[in-house]
């Protein structure tokens, strides 16, 4: 689960570096007057996914002892015999 989680989050980071790069090219074009460019470029980020928050390794921390004192509050309360999350 964790490793979806980091291959989700550096997806995030190319594309929002990827809207990056089209957001510059569209401004640059737009300094220089380019009216064929600077269409174009904003056609581009208008079928761009909008900017995402990457889940960072600090987040990830955070859901792992969520999951780990929820599971652990469970054993207690005897809803699971084993709280697997003590074993990652």
């Amino acid at each position: 689960m964790f490793t979806a989680i980091a291959a989700e989050a550096e997806a995030a980071k190319a594309g929002n570096a990827a809207r990056h790069r089209v957001e510059a090219a569209a401004r640059a074009a737009w300094h220089r007057q380019d009216t064929a460019a600077w269409p174009q470029a904003r056609e581009r980020l208008a079928s761009m996914p909008p900017y995402r928050l990457p889940c960072e390794e600090a987040t990830r921390l955070r859901i792992r002892a969520t999951l780990r004192s929820a599971l652990a509050a469970a054993q207690r309360e005897q809803l699971v015999v084993v709280n697997v999350a003590f074993l990652v």
